[in-house]
């Protein structure tokens, strides 16, 4: 029973990873705000952390939210 266990997480996991790759690829072009209330474009997805895109806004400036630990999304438009 175990292993059987192990071969349904597999399993789940799986089908879960390219849904939620799916998911997060719809955001592109979605506005977001920021904790510091600015509002940008979500540019990239990062394949391994969907929760921090690479964003630009109106004037083609672009910030990856993996390198801003300080920024997140807190509301989208």
């Amino acid at each position: 029973m175990f292993s059987r266990d192990l071969t349904l997480a597999k399993y789940d996991a799986e089908l879960l990873v390219p849904l939620m790759k799916r998911i997060a690829d719809a955001q592109i072009g979605s506005r977001v705000q920021l904790n510091d209330d600015s509002v940008w474009e979500v540019f990239i997805i990062h394949p391994d952390r969907f929760s921090r895109p690479i964003l630009k806004n109106e004037d083609q400036q672009i910030i990856d939210l993996m390198e801003r630990p300080d920024l997140e999304i807190v509301k989208m438009m």
